[in-house]
């Protein structure tokens, strides 16, 4: 069953290549949108078997599939085909070797280390991915047992489960790591989404870069840096959501910022096709985690941006399609279930038990408390920024490490922010013990020699 599964993933593969190649004009939005389809296909499938207790079946996943592959070619078939996939991997190839040959020396050199120590990450994540099973705590406490249990019962009906995570995260997520777990008949299956995220953020980003009018030096330097954050690295090869919510993210942005407004007869107008991308990794990316709250104000500046001179018919046609979307991939996620199951009309009833949320959130708080802790709050995640992540772990990292961070720790202790009141999750340490289990690395060095010193070259070019 397994081999009808192996052809039947290989003809879906197919399929999408051949209605993709009908609309996408350049290789990394080839990639980005190969993906968000290919997520598309998988999600509502699982939500469809759920209901015929079907979804730990290898031969209902080999009909889903190509049948919701099929309809999408169906639909575009009659169109021309404008993409070629074999010529623009070429033509990359080649502009990319042009452009590496007029880079000046030290150019050459920082292009060189960054490709270099990327490939060598790339081979050990490799290694991790198909040679490992999944090990993080949160994961096996909660999101493959999650996982298990479908798997058991052949459906993701609502269940008491061991940790409150298992009732209450999405069901988005483990239609994924099932249908992968299905292909390959391994542990090592649910690992599968998660590495294809990792390479998809950087590619989107680069994308975004392109879309912005930057040349293709500072988008693949952008590509690079994406690649080798340290929270990326290590949260590839794990089963944890952040990475697959990030892809979602940079998707949408990709597909925002290429939106493309033309002037017809006095209105303004954007591609169906675009419209429709816009729209549909929107819905997967809501679909994925209840974290959307908490970037759905910023998103929702930049989408106002991109999508100003659009005129109020074009936006109610936006609406409705998402409407439509939604009904597809967030509504049947559990965020419904949820709500009902605590009996309140809250957003953080869709995420937690109340009794969860007591100390997760920040509900209980009073405003003055919501401000000033939340200021500490901010001091303490910056100061975590401040780290050299990638070698602390190690005896000379460490003290490198330690050093570093001598005097900013005198100055920062002044603020007392390792006081033990209101905290969310866990309790801040200036030199908290590093755990090989916690995928919880940060930007460290990248952040504030890089990220910081940009954006405060940026500020100043907008207000000057």
């Amino acid at each position: 069953m397994q081999f009808l599964l192996v052809l039947s993933f290989l003809f879906t593969l197919f399929l999408t290549h051949q209605s993709l190649s009908r609309f996408v004009g350049a290789l990394h939005e080839y990639i980005i949108k190969f993906f968000i389809l290919l997520v598309a296909f998988i999600i509502p499938s699982g939500y469809i078997l759920s209901q015929f207790n079907v979804i730990n079946q290898s031969w209902a996943w080999a009909i889903s599939l190509p049948f919701l592959a099929g309809i999408l070619y169906l639909f575009t078939k009659r169109k021309e085909q404008i993409f070629n996939l074999q010529s623009s991997i070429n033509q990359a190839i080649t502009s990319t070797k042009n452009l590496f040959h007029d880079l000046s020396l030290l150019e050459k050199i920082i292009f060189s280390f960054l490709a270099g120590t990327l490939f060598l990450c790339t081979i050990i994540n490799l290694v991790i991915v198909f040679v490992t099973v999944p090990n993080e705590w949160d994961s096996m406490t909660g999101h493959l047992v999650k996982c298990a249990y479908y798997l058991q019962n052949g459906n993701m009906n609502r269940l008491d489960g061991t940790t409150w995570t298992i009732d209450y995260y999405p069901n988005s997520l483990p239609t994924l790591q099932i249908y992968f777990y299905e292909l390959f008949q391994s542990e090592k299956g649910f690992k599968v989404i998660h590495y294809l995220a990792y390479w998809i953020f950087p590619i989107a980003m680069y994308g975004i870069c392109r879309n912005l009018g930057q040349s293709k030096k500072a988008a693949i330097f952008v590509f690079l840096l994406t690649c080798l954050l340290p929270s990326t690295l290590v949260q590839a090869t794990t089963t944890e959501t952040d990475l697959v919510f990030t892809a979602y993210l940079a998707c949408v942005v990709f597909f925002l910022g290429g939106t493309k407004v033309q002037s017809h007869k006095g209105t303004e107008k954007i591609s169906e096709i675009n419209s429709s991308f816009i729209i549909l990794s929107l819905a997967i990316w809501i679909s994925h985690k209840s974290t959307f709250i908490l970037v759905s104000p910023a998103l929702g500046l930049v989408a106002l941006y991109f999508l100003r001179h659009l005129s109020i018919k074009k936006w109610l046609i936006l609406c409705a399609m998402f409407i439509g979307f939604a009904c597809i991939y967030v509504l049947p996620n559990g965020y419904f279930a949820n709500l009902k199951a605590e009996g309140r009309l809250s957003p953080s009833a869709i995420s937690a038990p109340k009794s969860v949320m007591a100390y997760h959130s920040i509900e209980s708080f009073t405003k003055t408390e919501i401000l000033k802790y939340g200021t500490k709050n901010i001091f303490r995640y910056a100061f975590d920024f401040f780290n050299l992540d990638g070698i602390r772990n190690t005896e000379i990292g460490t003290t490198l490490n330690d050093g570093m961070r001598k005097i900013p720790i005198k100055l920062a202790q002044k603020l007392h922010l390792e006081e033990h009141v209101f905290w969310v999750v866990n309790p801040f340490y200036f030199s908290p013990k590093f755990s090989y289990y916690k995928e919880r690395p940060y930007w460290g060095v990248i952040s504030f020699l890089l990220v910081f010193p940009m954006m405060f070259v940026v500020l100043c070019r907008a207000v000057c």
